[in-house]
């Protein structure tokens, strides 16, 4: 075999190669831009949802929406709750845990988001 011809089988072996790795390597890229995606929406629609319901009630009035009596949440439960339970937004009201659990689903979401750069910037030594 010549020179040229060992040279251009390399060569077609070498692309082969490459085009390999560009294949898999862009799967994976587009695979870690979803997982990124996912945990963005994970951490932002639970805020955004609060932050969604809180001005459709408020369409009605400051103080008069569906959000402040929760009158929805007493005939769905059929008052098996405490008056309290339900007006406000009090600790121990549907309100604040409502508030309490978005907040923490939020936090879990950007927590997935960031917790993996983190742990390969700082790497293990």
């Amino acid at each position: 075999m010549s020179s040229n011809t060992q040279r251009e089988q390399a060569r077609a072996r070498i692309r082969k190669q490459k085009m390999t790795t560009n294949l898999i390597w862009g799967g994976i890229g587009v695979a870690v831009i979803a997982a990124i995606g996912f945990f963005v929406w994970q951490g932002v629609r639970p805020a955004a949802g609060e932050s969604m319901m809180f001005a459709i009630s408020n369409i009605a009035g400051i103080g008069q929406g569906f959000r402040d009596t929760n009158q929805w949440l007493a005939v769905l439960t059929n008052h098996a709750f405490p008056v309290t339970f339900y007006a406000g937004d009090a600790l121990g009201s549907f309100n604040s845990w409502a508030r309490i659990m978005t907040a923490n689903l939020a936090g879990l979401g950007i927590v997935g988001l960031v917790f993996p750069y983190m742990e390969t910037s700082c790497g293990k030594h």
